[in-house]
């Protein structure tokens, strides 16, 4: 059973604030797509995983957990776990945005303005993983819509700050109300979504520190090829 129901949440979410109301959000929704079921899958593909990310043990051919490097497949594979989710996380969203006229991209940038508003494209950027080239014509196709402004930093003209306009904090609104209807389609007694959540953000961090001292350092030399 959930530890409370999806009713009182919203109505507890409704009493806060502009920021926590979107924390608050982000962890109803979650709450109810994922839970402990989740979270086991997501231990499990963890520690069948990340031996995968040992090097020492992929050039000897075989995984820590003794899978050979050839045996291994998609199932065996944390990141396609979580690539596929975040899939399915579009693809059930897609509909429900696609009313609102906004993409799920869209949608992240204006669930993070209302919990942060005024902020520059930089802090966007590095908020939701996003390089400047791809956020910028996003940012300017919500700004054609009515939904947010950009306008140059009085302090330093290099910066340019990005807020929701009253239409951009509306539509932002009615989009966190319709991702609540996929609780309809999700079965009860799921759990702990906030350790899960944990999980994989720090997993996220992890990787990324990973990602920049492996460019960082001095390239390992290539793997034989078989039979050589």
């Amino acid at each position: 059973m959930l530890q409370m129901s999806l009713a009182a949440r919203f109505a507890g979410m409704n009493r806060l604030g502009g920021g926590d109301q979107s924390i608050a959000h982000d962890l109803i929704v979650h709450d109810c797509i994922f839970g402990r079921a989740a979270m086991h899958f997501v231990r499990f593909r963890f520690n069948r995983a990340r031996s995968i990310f040992d090097g020492r043990s992929m050039e000897a051919g075989m995984t820590r957990d003794g899978l050979k490097t050839e045996e291994i497949g998609l199932e065996d594979l944390l990141c396609f776990a979580l690539y596929s989710a975040s899939n399915a996380f579009s693809r059930a969203y897609r509909p429900m945005l696609d009313q609102l006229q906004i993409t799920y991209a869209q949608y992240l940038v204006l669930v993070t303005l209302g919990a942060a508003d005024d902020l520059t494209v930089g802090e966007i950027g590095e908020r939701l993983f996003l390089e400047s080239n791809t956020l910028t014509p996003l940012l300017k196709r919500l700004e054609a819509a009515g939904f947010v402004e950009r306008r140059r930093d009085a302090n330093d003209e290099r910066q340019v700050r990005v807020r929701l306009t009253e239409r951009g904090r509306a539509i932002r609104g009615e989009a966190c109300r319709a991702t609540l209807t996929l609780a309809e389609h999700i079965p009860q007694g799921l759990d702990d979504m906030a350790s899960l959540r944990g999980q994989v953000t720090a997993l996220r961090d992890a990787l990324t520190r990973s990602a920049t001292e492996a460019r960082n350092a001095p390239p390992r030399p290539p793997i034989p090829a078989a039979g050589l």
